[in-house]
């Protein structure tokens, strides 16, 4: 009986101190935010591929970017199995890219060329990833983002 009464107080304080979770409750923040980079890590990776796409069409044609991604598959620049979706982890579905169709091989620099079309929830804010036509990728806000994206970016 003894015995029961101390495992019936620990497992209260182990309650109360916040480390028993009930089923319903979210998982833990630094769970949540290694799940977070992960698909980070992951969008980035992908984007710098659709990235490198892009640039291996532009070289190929005169320095013109494809007029839509669908064109890199159709020209075989990415293989069919290549994803052209970026997954928000807040949404938990997949959205289409931003591409700006627009920009050429010569001259757009640090224009975006491509950009996740929803932002992804860090602990301080919400961030967009972006690729410049240089090819660099990078996680802005979405203030930045407004103020750098270009009026054919869609």
């Amino acid at each position: 009986m003894k015995l029961n009464a101390h495992f019936c107080a620990l497992a209260l304080l182990f309650a109360e101190s916040g480390h028993a979770q009930s089923p319903n409750t979210s998982p833990p923040a630094p769970l949540l935010d290694t799940k977070i980079r992960a698909t980070q890590a992951k969008a980035m990776n992908e984007a710098r591929n659709i990235a490198m796409a892009i640039r291996k069409y532009a070289n190929e044609h005169n320095g013109v970017f494809p007029h839509t991604l669908e064109s890199l598959f159709t020209s075989g620049t990415l293989s069919q199995g290549t994803s052209t979706t970026v997954e928000n982890p807040l949404l938990k579905q997949l959205k289409s890219w931003m591409y700006d169709s627009s920009l050429t091989d010569a001259g757009s620099g640090r224009s975006i060329m491509l950009a996740s079309r929803s932002g992804f929830k860090t602990n301080e804010a919400s961030v967009r990833l972006v690729v410049y036509a240089d090819g660099s990728t990078a996680f802005i806000s979405e203030s930045e983002f407004e103020l750098q994206k270009g009026p054919s970016l869609k």
